[in-house]
């Protein structure tokens, strides 16, 4: 039985109010493979792997979240889905499923969000979308987020991603998207 693409988007918003231990000191050098990807982080984040759909990550589907608590806080996460590649022929399903994961941000949790200007690159030749956003919770136990959502469509491995990179600390959108590049261009998708 195939989920719906909304179903994902939910169980991500979800899994994103999960709490990481405090590990200080956040500076480069591991690596994390896994599930057909691969991409770097620095030393003392803390990395957490869990299921999608299923208790536990799989060749399917999971998400991967990478976290420095230490000021400011930093995050990266990759989100993937085995999907068919019939939709992926061009960027606009790639619009459209960024667009969802906006939309379900502000449909499940109560937040004001800003984007920034959506904007294309291409990470080891796969064209993908991405744009910058502010997330402002009207709920005092959630903390405001600025980042990049991105989503790209590996063909060779037939695995859509969503990559995403976040602070708790406001920062200008050229900021915002030097994070991103710098965590996207040591992504691998296979």
């Amino acid at each position: 039985m195939k989920r719906s693409h909304w179903t994902t988007i939910l169980v991500v918003l979800l899994i994103l109010s999960l709490s990481f231990s405090i590990i200080a000191g956040c500076s480069n050098g591991n690596k994390y493979s896994g599930f057909g990807f691969a991409f770097e982080y620095p030393q003392g984040y803390t990395i957490a792997v869990n299921g999608l759909f299923d208790p536990q990550a799989n060749m399917e589907s999971g998400i991967v979240e990478v976290r420095c608590d230490k000021e400011p806080k930093k995050s990266f996460q990759v989100i993937w889905q085995q999907r068919s590649k019939e939709n992926y022929e061009s960027t606009v399903q790639l619009e459209k499923d960024l667009a969802g994961l906006f939309d379900a941000l502000t449909s499940t949790r109560r937040v004001d969000l800003e984007t920034g200007q959506q904007a294309e690159t291409t990470l080891r030749g796969h064209p993908t979308i991405y744009q910058t956003y502010s997330a402002f919770p009207q709920e005092v136990q959630f903390e405001a987020q600025y980042g990049v959502q991105a989503v790209l469509y590996c063909q060779s491995s037939e695995k859509w991603f969503a990559l995403k990179t976040f602070r708790d600390a406001p920062a200008t959108d050229t900021a915002l998207v030097e994070d991103f590049l710098s965590f996207a261009d040591t992504f691998r998708c296979h």
